[in-house]
């Protein structure tokens, strides 16, 4: 899978721009502010429907300008597929090979890939909300069933919620039976992809740092109120049934996989209390490319590598070897200031163009 043409057009500081690039490595090269990591953030806009940075995308319109467009032309195992992601200022939409979609989730799973940042330290010292959307955005490209079960539960929530808060219990066992079913639904799937991924994060780590040892007591794991041995809908109801007094006081609901978390630990301490910065980045890095490995097992398809400022994010050493793991990631684009391989494609980006 890879992009063989990028359009976009007033995102950020990027006017007018369209890239054809390589199917390996590709280095956006440029000085800061010129549009490097706003290249990465439109591919990231045509995986995932939204923005690594940002949850508003009026945010991404570039300064007077109404709204933006996104689109990318789509080579997978020899299949064309043309798809674009724009927004008018009030909503956004997502059309696939010129026809509009009725949900901007049909998006998903049309274009794969995993995004590096400088803030994926938040993965480990962020609040639960930054684990949890790291894990519902793995598992939404991959199953479609998971994201309108994600969809159901939000509503379902939220109407809930409203009845607690009106303290009204008349039709509040649907929206309860609805909650526990998504719930579990949800509560599985992630308890599975935390499994699925553990392995892969000491064999990144490992391969990102071989002059480090990897703790045998280093353990990943996914953080839920359901006690062992519970069946997960049948729990759910019981609960929001024992609790309606106490979450009729809060006007809110306690329980469910909106509360769940994700944490890793060394020798059972868990890394947000004892890692440094760039400990964590460590950590962080070797999860995105886990993520990666997992999420091309799971599709069959060459998932894009995202890497924004590559420079900052690791020493001369990592650089080196994360530039020969990036051989085996299909399709990448990375940031940085100067280029980094004699083997890569090199686009200079000035002022948010890419001089001839």
């Amino acid at each position: 899978m890879r992009v063989e043409t990028l359009y976009v057009c007033n995102f950020r500081n990027l006017q007018s721009l369209q890239i054809s690039p390589e199917s390996g490595i590709n280095e956006l090269v440029g000085e800061n502010a010129q549009g490097k990591t706003s290249i990465l953030e439109a591919l990231h806009v045509l995986v995932l429907g939204g923005s690594f940075r940002t949850y508003q995308l009026r945010e991404l319109v570039q300064h007077g300008k109404s709204g933006f467009f996104v689109e990318g032309t789509i080579n997978s195992g020899g299949v064309h597929k043309t798809i674009s992601v724009s927004y008018d200022g009030s909503r956004r939409s997502v059309t696939i090979d010129g026809q509009l979609q009725e949900a901007s989730s049909l998006l998903l799973g049309n274009l794969l890939g995993v995004t590096a940042t400088l803030e994926d330290h938040e993965l480990i010292f962020g609040a639960p909300a930054t684990r949890r959307r790291f894990l519902d955005e793995q598992i939404a490209q991959v199953d479609p069933f998971y994201v309108t079960q994600l969809s159901r539960y939000s509503r379902a929530l939220a109407s809930r919620n409203r009845l607690l808060k009106g303290r009204d219990t008349r039709t509040i066992g649907a929206w309860e039976e609805l909650l526990a079913k998504a719930g579990a639904y949800i509560v599985h799937q992630r308890q599975h992809t935390v499994n699925l991924l553990r392995p892969k994060v000491i064999s990144a780590y490992q391969s990102l740092f071989p002059d480090r040892t990897v703790s045998s007591s280093f353990t990943m794991r996914y953080i839920t109120q359901i006690p062992d041995g519970n069946d997960a809908a049948e729990w759910y109801q019981r609960q929001y049934a024992a609790r309606r007094e106490q979450e009729m006081r809060a006007a809110a609901t306690l329980v469910g996989p909106h509360r769940d978390d994700m944490e890793w630990c060394i020798d059972e301490r868990p890394c947000k209390a004892v890692a440094s910065l760039g400990q964590a980045r460590a950590v962080a890095l070797s999860l995105r490319c886990a993520e990666w490995s997992l999420l091309a097992e799971r599709s069959s398809e060459t998932p894009l590598f995202l890497i924004d400022d590559v420079e900052s994010t690791l020493d001369a050493t990592r650089k080196s070897i994360i530039l020969q793991l990036c051989q085996q990631f299909g399709q990448v684009f990375l940031t940085c200031h100067t280029p980094q391989s004699a083997t890569s494609r090199v686009i200079s980006v000035i002022q948010g163009e890419i001089p001839l």
